[in-house]
């Protein structure tokens, strides 16, 4: 077992969901691969008004949400981001795309594997428990564990992080073995 293989063992025991992911990570293969990139899109208006849009690659949603704006500490480079629809066992997928459209590939940026989807059938994305509980409360303790001073903004229902991460130690490593930003791999954009 090497370090990093210890670090995740060591997560599973300090996160029972966690340890139930690391014995079957089959569910992994069941989440559709993200687009290598996304479209971006420029318009001024009659104003001068400068606004910035990503194009839906996928527009009749067989696999993944439109593209959506975020920023966020817990994907601090990331500009836009699409989920995944829940796949059989109602899993998910986040990618992460920067300012030009290009998928964030790895790191914190980098969107991962959802245990829970947050993704309802309607494509909507909605407060779930279980991606509380299942992915993003393990993900803030490993932060924690590496030394990040990282709390929450609401303790029900985390949306962000009061402050930006400082360090991307070998527990949140540990975490992105076990929710890989790219499971499936990539596909192209069409």
């Amino acid at each position: 077992m090497n370090k990093m293989e210890q670090i995740a063992l060591l997560c599973c025991l300090s996160f029972p969901v966690l340890a139930q992911a690391q014995t079957n990570q089959t569910w992994l293969q069941l989440l559709p691969p993200p687009f290598e990139s996304i479209v971006i899109s420029v318009s001024t208006n009659a104003f001068g008004s400068v606004s910035t849009n990503a194009v839906d690659p996928e527009p009749n949603g067989n696999f993944w949400t439109k593209p959506k704006r975020i920023k966020t500490y817990f994907h601090p480079r990331a500009a836009f981001e699409m989920r995944s629809y829940p796949v059989a066992g109602g899993h998910g997928h986040q990618a992460c795309y920067d300012a030009n459209g290009i998928l964030i590939r790895s790191g914190v940026s980098a969107g991962t594997a959802d245990f829970v989807s947050t993704v309802n059938s309607w494509g909507w994305t909605v407060p779930s428990p279980g991606h509380r509980e299942h992915d993003v409360w393990p993900f803030i303790r490993a932060l924690q564990l590496d030394g990040n001073p990282c709390l929450p903004n609401h303790v029900d229902v985390p949306t962000n992080l009061k402050r930006p991460m400082i360090f991307q130690g070998p527990h949140l490593e540990a975490y992105l073995l076990l929710r890989p930003p790219l499971p499936t791999g990539i596909r192209p954009q069409p």
